[in-house]
C-alpha cells in the first residue's frame, strides 16, 4: 500500500496543520506511517521545528527541507522557511529541488561505478592509468625534476610543493579504490588550478582532447601522501571517477546513471542539468559573481538555478563526478530506503547487497581509526549529520547544504537538503545536521542497536577490528595526518 495512494492527503493534511501556508506537490515512492507503528515518538520529532528555526534565526539558511524514514516509512516531512530570498522571497516546499553539490559523489558516481563493478567491467584495485591512459602518460610526461614546475602552473603553493617533495607520493599506484575512499594524496584545488586550464566555453570542454587536459592537470597535482596512507577529502578523487565511469561505459555520467539507477526508482526529479522549465521548483544558490572557481570572463550578474553552483562543474557542462547532481528530499528517500534494503526498491534490484555493505564498511583501513566506505563517510570529522547518540552508520555532506545520514541497524535514513549558500555564499548547515540527528535518536523508542560510544572509544574499537579482519592493507603504508577541515 503506497503513500501515494492511501496515504498523501494525510499527510499532506498533517504538513499543513504543522506549517500554515505550506503548499507543495509530493511523488513520493515510499508509503507514510505514524512514528509510533515505526517505534518513534511524534512529539521528540517536533523539536526538529526548533532546531530548524533555530538556524534560520540566525541565517544559518534561508530554509530546508527534513524528511526522516524507518523501516521503509516516512515518518517526518517537512518545509521551512524560504527556498529563495532573492531575487524575490519564494516558500520553501516538500517538492523543492537542491543542488545536492558533493552529495552527489553518493547518490550517482559511487552506485555508478559499483554496477561496473558487478558488470566486470573495472576493478577497484585497478590504477587510474588503466582506464585514463593520459595518467600513465602524464607519469612519462611529468618526471620528478618538473613536478614543481607544472604543479606551480596550476596553481599548487610552495607548501603544497613542499609537502610532495617530504612525502614521495607516486601518482601512478593510485587505484580506484584509493579515489573513492580518498586516500588517493590528491590535494584540494584553488581556484587558480581550474582557472588555468582554459575558458568558461562550457563546449570546449566537451571535447575528448580537453577533458584528457584535465586528467593531465591533476596528476601535475603535488601528492600530499603516499597512496593509501591517509584521508584527506578532494573533489578531483570523484572528479576522476566521473571520468572513469563515462570511459568504460561508453556513456556520458548522466545518461548512465539515468538509465542505470535513476529511472528504475522512478527518481524522477533526480539529473544533472535539469531543464529550465523545472526553475521555479528549484532552490537557487548564489550570484554568479560569487561563485567558487568563477570564470575569468565578466558575465551579467544573475542568480544561479537550474545550474550547479560550483564553476568547475559548469567547465564540464554540467556534469561531472564529484558535484551537479539535482534532487527532491522524496526521491532521496527511495534512495536511501534502496540501500537501507540491501540495494532493492519494490522489487527491483539496483545494486548487489554485497555491494551495500561494501559501500558502508570501512574500505580505508587506516591506522588513524578513520572510517571511509566506498564514497561514503563512517567515522571522520566530516560525520556531523550523525550527531552524538547513533552508534554507527554512513553519510555525506554537500557543500550547497544538503546531508545523508543512514543507520542501517535501526533502519533509519536522516535527509536534509538546505540552500544554506543562498544567497551571498554565506552560511553553515553543519550545527543542524548534527542536532537533527541527535533529535532522531531521541525519537527512537524500540532500537535494536546499543546506546553510541565516545568517538575515541568507537575510534578504537573500529580500528581495532578494521586491522583484524584485514591483514594488510592495500598498499601495506602506515596512516598519516590529515586534515582538520571540517564540512560546511
Amino acid at each position: 500500500m503506497s503513500f501515494r495512494d492511501v496515504g498523501r492527503s494525510a499527510l499532506l493534511g498533517l504538513l499543513i496543520l504543522i506549517s500554515p501556508g505550506f503548499c507543495a506537490t509530493v511523488h513520493a515512492g515510499l508509503p507514510y506511517a505514524e512514528p509510533a507503528r515505526v517505534g518513534m515518538d511524534a512529539e521528540v520529532l517536533t523539536r526538529i521545528d526548533d532546531v530548524m528555526r533555530e538556524a534560520i534565526s540566525a541565517h544559518e539558511t534561508p530554509g530546508g527541507v527534513v524528511l526522516i524514514t524507518r523501516r521503509g516509512h516516512i515518518v517526518f516531512a517537512k518545509a521551512y522557511g524560504r527556498r529563495a530570498l532573492e531575487p524575490h522571497r519564494e516558500r520553501a516546499t516538500l517538492d523543492t529541488l537542491y543542488d545536492l553539490a558533493s552529495l552527489t559523489k553518493v547518490v550517482a558516481t559511487t552506485p555508478a561505478v559499483l554496477r561496473l563493478v558487478e558488470q566486470g567491467r573495472l576493478r577497484l584495485t585497478d590504477r587510474v592509468s588503466v582506464y585514463l591512459p593520459e595518467w600513465r602518460h602524464g607519469v612519462e610526461r611529468v618526471g620528478p625534476n618538473k613536478r614543481a614546475e607544472v604543479s606551480a602552473r596550476h596553481g599548487c603553493s610552495t607548501e603544497d610543493r613542499n609537502a610532495d617533495k617530504n612525502a614521495h607520493g607516486d601518482p601512478e599506484a593510485i587505484t580506484l579504490r584509493h579515489l573513492l575512499t580518498h586516500t588517493s594524496g590528491l590535494d584540494d584545488p584553488s581556484t587558480s588550478f581550474f582557472s588555468a586550464l582554459g575558458t568558461d566555453r562550457q563546449t570546449d570542454f566537451d571535447r575528448p582532447t580537453v577533458r584528457r587536459q584535465l586528467v593531465a592537470a591533476i596528476f601535475s597535482r603535488p601528492l600530499l601522501f603516499a597512496p593509501g596512507s591517509a584521508f584527506f577529502y578532494s573533489d578531483l578523487n570523484f572528479l576522476l571517477l566521473g571520468e572513469i565511469v563515462e570511459r568504460v561505459s561508453g556513456m556520458g555520467l548522466d545518461e548512465f546513471v539515468t538509465r542505470e539507477l535513476f529511472e528504475p526508482l522512478s527518481m524522477r526529479d533526480t539529473r544533472f542539468r535539469p531543464p529550465r522549465t523545472w526553475a521555479d521548483r528549484i532552490a537557487p544558490t548564489i550570484w554568479t559573481g560569487l561563485q567558487l572557481f568563477k570564470s575569468p570572463r565578466r558575465r551579467a550578474r544573475r542568480m544561479l538555478r537550474t545550474e550547479a553552483s560550483l564553476q568547475n562543474v559548469a567547465m564540464l557542462s554540467g556534469v561531472a563526478g564529484h558535484a551537479g547532481l539535482f534532487s527532491s528530499a522524496a526521491d532521496l528517500a527511495v534512495f536511501c530506503q534502496m540501500l537501507l534494503a540491501g540495494g532493492q526498491h519494490e522489487g527491483t534490484r539496483i545494486l548487489s547487497p554485497l555491494s551495500v555493505a561494501a559501500m558502508s564498511r570501512d574500505q580505508a583501513q587506516l591506522a588513524s581509526g578513520e572510517l571511509r566506505g566506498y564514497g561514503w563517510d563512517i567515522r571522520t570529522s566530516w560525520s556531523t549529520p550523525r550527531g552524538d547518540l547513533f552508534a554507527g552508520g554512513f553519510g555525506h555532506t554537500g557543500w550547497s547544504g544538503g546531508s545523508l545520514w543512514l543507520v542501517p541497524d535501526e533502519q533509519i535514513a536522516i535527509i536534509v537538503l538546505t540552500n544554506r549558500i543562498h544567497p551571498r555564499g554565506r552560511g553553515s548547515s553543519s550545527p543542524l545536521r548534527g542536532k537533527i540527528a541527535n533529535v532522531v535518536a531521541a525519537s527512537v523508542t524500540a532500537a535494536k542497536s546499543g546506546p553510541a560510544r565516545s568517538d575515541d572509544q568507537e575510534l578504537s574499537r573500529l580500528a581495532k577490528e578494521s586491522s583484524s579482519a584485514v591483514t594488510s592493507s592495500a598498499d601495506g603504508a602506515a596512516s598519516k595526518p590529515t586534515s582538520n577541515k571540517q564540512a560546511p
